[in-house]
This record gives structure tokens, C-alpha cells and sequence, in this order.
């Protein structure tokens, strides 16, 4: 009789493109991989669907009984993006690529008063997409522009408006 002894830990791996290759990643399931870790935020529908494909090909430690096809037992962790907001149109945009500057100890208002959304947005009032925004914010919460690049303090809890303070200039 043979007997399943699983692994009581998990080799996770990060597969991108150098790697979602099926030799590549045949190389990588016998070394031990227990568990594929994909990156959403960096990553298309056609490049998951190949390293999901080629993981199932690949041969490895991980069957349920050694020596048989059957079970052949992998994970896959998928990393997803947090939400992001869109900000509205800009004041004076006509061509879709002016940029705000935002000074270090301005106050900045998110919004989604209707008002700001159809005049633009401006360095101190910018448009949010999200009808909830004010229910999420509280008074020391951060928020994040362009990715982080810009950081917000939010410094008052209005279910109007949530006035930030600007941490940085950018």
C-alpha cells in the first residue's frame, strides 16, 4: 500500500515571463514548487491562461500517489489589484494629457459632487469615480495618488466632503 505523506510546507513561486515557459516551469515544479503565485496587477488573460495551461502539463513531486498521474496537486495564489479610483477629467484638458501639481501641505478634496465632475477637476477639488468614496475615508487615512507617487492625509470626517492635506508635492 502506498501512502500520501504531503508536504507540511508550500514552495511558493512567482511565475512570469521567463518562467511560464512549459520547460521552464516543468524545471521549476520538480524543484519542488508547490504553489504558483501569480501578479493581476502585471499580467494579461492570455499570459494566465498559458502558465495555468503549462502548469497542468507539468510533471512533479506533488501527485497524490508517487508515480500516478492522477492528482497531481499544485496551487495556484492569485495576487489581485486593490481598488482604484478614477479621477475626472482635469480643468482645461482638452488634449487628455495635462497634469495637476499638487503642493506639499495643500488641502485636496476628493469629491463626486456632479458639479466638479462636469466643470473638471483641479489641483484643490479632484473627481472621484467611486459614489461611496466618503463612507471609506477617516480622519488620518492615507490616500494614494498616481500609485503612490502623491500621498493624502485625510484630516476631517465629512460625509460631504473629506478634506486632505498633501504629505508631498508631486
Amino acid at each position: 500500500d502506498q501512502q500520501w505523506h504531503p508536504q507540511l510546507s508550500k514552495i511558493v513561486a512567482t511565475i512570469g515571463p521567463t518562467s511560464e515557459h512549459l520547460p521552464v516551469l516543468q524545471d521549476v515544479v520538480r524543484s519542488g514548487m508547490g504553489v504558483m503565485h501569480l501578479n493581476f496587477s502585471h499580467i494579461t488573460v492570455e499570459e494566465v491562461e498559458l502558465r495555468r495551461d503549462n502548469l497542468a502539463m507539468s510533471k512533479g513531486r506533488h501527485s497524490v500517489l508517487s508515480g500516478s498521474d492522477v492528482g497531481n496537486v499544485r496551487g495556484v495564489l492569485l495576487d489581485t489589484c486593490g481598488p482604484e479610483l478614477r479621477t475626472g477629467k482635469l480643468a482645461g484638458d482638452h488634449s487628455r494629457q495635462e497634469t495637476v501639481r499638487i503642493d506639499a501641505g495643500s488641502a485636496v478634496t476628493p469629491t463626486t459632487a456632479d458639479n466638479v465632475r462636469d466643470n473638471r477637476s483641479t489641483a484643490n477639488q479632484l473627481y472621484v469615480d467611486y459614489p461611496k468614496i466618503h463612507q471609506c475615508l477617516y480622519p488620518g487615512m492615507k490616500v494614494l495618488l498616481d500609485d503612490g507617487a502623491i500621498v493624502l492625509t485625510v484630516t476631517e470626517a465629512d460625509p460631504a466632503s473629506d478634506p486632505c492635506t498633501a504629505n508631498n508635492s508631486g
